[in-house]
């Protein structure tokens, strides 16, 4: 790490402006030294006005290498995502799914209500439809939208979109038109793919594609030829909005060909594997449960649209023979609730997944005992930081009275730190907040370049991780969550930064209870990290 010297005297409330050699923004304290990779922009300034910079000079979130492109320059495709030289070229997405069909194209992709898709069907009929997108106009950097339930056709849209070198944005056909009006505002969708020709959507008329009512037949099956960039934008979904106000999070096709792909690897997904697809589109993890399987051969099974009981679950995972389901925490309970030991509707599961919120020890011990057959994983991760970050194997269930289920570790793409206030590295056992690194983090959110800034900070590690995605000039996301390294090495968390507890500590008197960090986000105030200032999670690479 260098320092850059800076004149005048500097406080604790000055600030300034960071720009990557990559071309991405933050807000910095103006007293820190900046890792490599990373120069300063401006003088020492207040936070307002250092914000007000990045906004006016950066509105777009985009690194240096898009507007490259967009100006005409070579295309150039990085190693990677964290753009080391150290590792092959990994191919996108919407590549993994073409070569699944290029060599199992009889294997059977998708099965839906009434439809059945193979690998060859399901990627001639993408790609008719990205020809029909790019003959639009429609390439990289351009949003389209999908509003359509579970279903095959939502699953030849995201693919269509990924193919034709777009982001994909689902919309929820559920939200209110508020709601949807806000995020098209916000996300600006180029078209959006619906399921009706009557659909009140805050978009032209001339620009609502209708599923199903499109001339496709007449264009090529083969995909369509695009200058791809791993920083091109792969998709845009919205926040839940339990922290606040929903944001659209912007996630690279590279970002995300890194997470699948390890966590395709993590999963041990196979041909022989049959993975629910049980998550609202509206979430991140629809899109896991979808890639998943498609980039591994897989069958991608959809139970019918909307809300599904747990009862009507278990008859579907027995009758299709599921192999793979990943459930909430408060799903997962429901459904424990009505199963017994070594139930017979839960025979066909190899794997189990939990995610999305803080796991219950009872209910992990119950699942073990009702599925003992199958491997249970606790996963860890946010949409910032495309999807799971994390994972725990529960192959030994919980001891009773223990109430805290662990994490796990990073996966190999990513690098978790816990750090104090002044982005330290927190002792092993001692709570800090929660900071990710790696080739997942996203370009940042929407239309709000400066709360990207705030949240997307230099690395001051990420120089020398590269094999976790880092490298000079990386950036790590503030989750805003607690946690802590346990003495067997594995992540807890300790507060998600959605919960009761964790907003009360940050207005309990006296300012936070002993242990705990301040919550930086309005005031960012880290000091000169220690030599490559951030612990990484043991079974990183680097480590």
């Amino acid at each position: 790490m260098t320092a850059t010297d800076d004149p005048g005297k500097k406080t604790r409330d000055d600030f300034v402006v960071a720009v990557s050699d990559y071309g991405q923004h933050a807000l910095w304290r103006a007293d820190s030294a900046l890792p490599d990779g990373w120069r300063r922009q401006s003088a020492a300034m207040s936070r307002r006005a250092c914000l007000d910079a990045i906004a006016a000079a950066w509105p777009d979130i985009a690194p240096a290498s898009v507007r490259a492109v967009a100006a005409g320059g070579a295309v150039g495709r990085p190693a990677r995502a964290g753009r080391d030289g150290a590792h092959p070229a990994r191919p996108f997405v919407h590549e993994m799914v073409a070569g699944q069909a290029s060599l199992r194209p009889d294997a059977t992709a998708v099965v839906a209500a009434g439809t059945r898709l193979t690998y060859r069907e399901l990627d001639q009929s993408a790609n008719r439809l990205a020809r029909y997108l790019a003959g639009l106009g429609a390439g990289p950097e351009t949003v389209i939208g999908v509003h359509l339930g579970r279903g095959a056709e939502a699953i030849r849209g995201l693919l269509a979109i990924m193919k034709a070198g777009c982001g994909y944005l689902p919309l929820d056909p559920s939200l209110p038109p508020a709601r949807l009006a806000r995020m098209c505002a916000e996300a600006r969708p180029a078209a959006i793919l619906t399921g009706r020709a009557d659909e009140k959507l805050p978009i032209g008329r001339d620009r609502l594609l209708v599923a199903g009512a499109l001339d496709l037949a007449r264009q090529p099956d083969t995909a369509p030829e695009v200058s791809l960039h791993p920083d091109h934008i792969g998709y845009a979904i919205y926040t839940s909005g339990s922290t606040g106000e929903p944001k659209a999070v912007a996630v690279s096709h590279g970002a995300l060909a890194c997470t699948i792909g390890e966590i395709a690897g993590e999963y041990q997904i196979s041909a022989g594997d049959r993975v629910a697809q049980l998550a609202s589109l509206a979430f991140d993890t629809s899109i896991e449960q979808v890639l998943v399987a498609l980039t591994r051969g897989a069958t991608l099974m959809l139970p019918p649209p909307g809300t599904i009981a747990p009862s009507d679950l278990l008859s579907y995972l027995e009758r299709e023979r599921v192999t793979v389901i990943d459930l909430t925490p408060a799903y997962w309970h429901q459904l424990l609730a009505i199963t017994e030991p070594d139930d017979e509707r839960l025979r066909s599961l190899r794997l189990m997944i939990t995610g999305g919120d803080t796991a219950d020890a009872a209910d992990c011990r119950a699942a073990l005992r009702a599925a003992p057959a199958a491997r249970l994983l606790n996963a860890y991760g946010l949409t910032e930081t495309s999807i799971t970050s994390a994972v725990c194997d529960l192959r030994a269930r919980p001891e009773d009275g223990e109430t805290a289920v662990p994490v796990g570790r990073a996966t190999r793409h990513v690098r978790i730190m816990i750090l104090d206030e002044n982005l330290n590295p927190a002792p092993a056992g001692t709570t800090g907040e929660i900071y990710i690194g790696g080739c997942g983090v996203a370009r940042g959110y929407l239309g709000r370049p400066a709360l990207t800034a705030e949240r997307f900070l230099p690395d001051p590690g990420g120089a020398g991780l590269a094999a976790c995605g880092g490298g000079a000039g990386s950036r790590m996301y503030r989750t805003g969550d607690l946690g802590r390294w346990r003495e067997d090495g594995q992540l807890e968390v300790r507060a998600r930064a959605t919960s009761a507890w964790w907003r009360i500590t940050r207005s309990a008197p006296g300012g936070r209870p002993p242990g705990i960090p301040p919550i930086l986000g309005g005031n960012l105030s880290p000091q000169t990290p220690s030599a490559c200032g951030a612990s990484c999670a043991p079974g990183c690479p680097d480590t």
